[in-house]
């Protein structure tokens, strides 16, 4: 967990003890002095403990290194960020909070999609990437199948894959044949 707010720190590691989900390591690097968010990226690239990193991101000091740090962070494990201050109110707060300069939110966008950053919503949304990467194995690939009993929610699903470049392939009639046998009501 990386993150520049302190408290946010204490909330996510409480919550997650108490859900028992596994943390390696919390760094809160608040005003950034002598660490950043790029050292960290470095850090916990090689951190064979670390099996994922989760950031809360106010602000980037230097754009060019953190996508080179967080580029290489991906290429061995997942990174899952918590973009806040995207919008004017939010990002007055941060930079009374931290003297952070957030920037426009549409180069963290495109920053997050070079390096291969997972970007989450909300509080909530980085809880639960948390926990899925800290429970499930990591999966090689896009593909996506989806298997639902209900056609409206496997619709939202396929759209919300899309969306995070997932991919959702058409199966062959053999497959559908043999998950027919497993599962009788099945929408495909």
């Amino acid at each position: 967990m990386l993150t520049q707010s302190g408290s946010f720190a204490v909330m996510i590691m409480n919550e997650m003890a108490n859900e028992s989900s596994g943390v390696a390591r919390v760094v809160s690097y608040g005003n950034k002095v002598g660490v950043d968010e790029s050292d960290c990226l470095e850090f916990l690239a090689g951190d064979e403990a670390t099996k994922a990193v989760a950031l809360y991101i106010e602000s980037v000091g230097n754009g060019r290194r953190f996508i080179a740090a967080a580029s290489r962070c991906v290429k061995k494990k997942p990174v899952v960020a918590l973009k806040v201050g995207k919008r004017e109110p939010g990002a007055r707060a941060a930079s009374s909070h931290t003297g952070a300069v957030s920037g426009r939110y549409e180069a963290y966008e495109a920053a997050f999609r070079k390096a291969g950053i997972i970007e989450v919503a909300n509080y909530e949304e980085l809880k639960d990437a948390c926990k899925v990467l800290n429970s499930y194995p990591l999966v090689k690939g896009k593909r996506v199948l989806i298997i639902t009993d209900g056609g409206g929610i496997g619709i939202s699903i396929a759209d919300a894959c899309e969306e995070a470049g997932l991919r959702v392939p058409d199966l062959s009639r053999e497959s559908v044949s043999k998950l027919r046998k497993k599962f009788p009501v099945l929408l495909l």
